[in-house]
């Protein structure tokens, strides 16, 4: 019996460190069942929480398994929900990449389409101010800069 406990330990742990979906959580408790019997799983009365799930709701779960809970309905809820954080995680994740992915290529186009006039002269030691003339661009004179 304690092997039991021991498996349903590394079980629950893999669940809430997102390593196991709910299929595998599903196929696991079918491999307990077949090694330790039909039975091994307790039936208990437990109260879900309504979506949207959290890290600190499954620490809550944990902590129930902790002091005894460990039906198969039970497991199988925990990685359910550990599924829905890990998705929300991902969905987060994307909107947050494409936010930038968008950013970035706005401010690229924005510096490939502005034409710079002004461009710093180092033998001068001064800003020089351009006027594009064709495909070229060539230097103002006479012109004061107030830069």
């Amino acid at each position: 019996m304690p092997d039991f406990y021991d498996e349903v330990n590394t079980l629950v742990n893999d669940i809430i460190e997102q390593k196991a979906t709910v299929q595998d959580v599903s196929h696991r408790i079918q491999a307990l069942k077949a090694k330790h019997g039909e039975d091994i799983f307790p039936d208990i009365y437990f109260e879900r929480e309504a979506k949207p799930w959290n890290k600190s709701y499954l620490l809550k779960l944990k902590q129930k398994n902790i002091t005894g809970a460990c039906s198969e309905e039970f497991i199988l809820h925990m990685a359910e929900v550990s599924e829905h954080i890990a998705w929300k995680k991902k969905r987060i994740l994307a909107v947050i990449v494409t936010a930038a992915v968008i950013i970035v290529i706005i401010v690229l186009f924005l510096l490939g389409t502005h034409r710079w006039p002004k461009t710093y002269d180092a033998a001068a030691n001064d800003w020089m101010l351009y006027e594009e003339v064709g495909d070229t661009m060539e230097m103002l004179v006479g012109v004061e800069d107030t830069v």
